[in-house]
């Protein structure tokens, strides 16, 4: 779960719907990775959070949507992808 959480810090992710930032997340961050894991343990099945949804340009002045995902998604998401991988 640390070289997910580095990956996340690499590709800069951004806050999600939680509103937790890279920053916030990393300042606790052996409490919140510990707290991730016995969550991910505990949950018995997986169950999406809402994205936060934004705006953002493309070309031609059109706009479309961007989904943001809660920062801990992230996490879980790239740890997945390492494991898979």
């Amino acid at each position: 779960m640390r070289e997910a959480f580095k990956a996340v810090r690499r590709n800069r992710g951004a806050a999600g719907i939680d509103k937790v930032s890279i920053a916030m997340f990393e300042a606790n961050l052996e409490q919140n990775l510990a707290a991730l894991m016995r969550d991910l343990k505990t949950r018995g099945a997986f169950r999406p959070m809402p994205l936060r949804r934004v705006m953002i340009p493309k070309g031609g002045g059109k706009m479309r949507p961007l989904g943001s995902r809660r920062f801990t998604l992230q996490l879980e998401a790239s740890n997945a992808d390492d494991a898979i991988s």
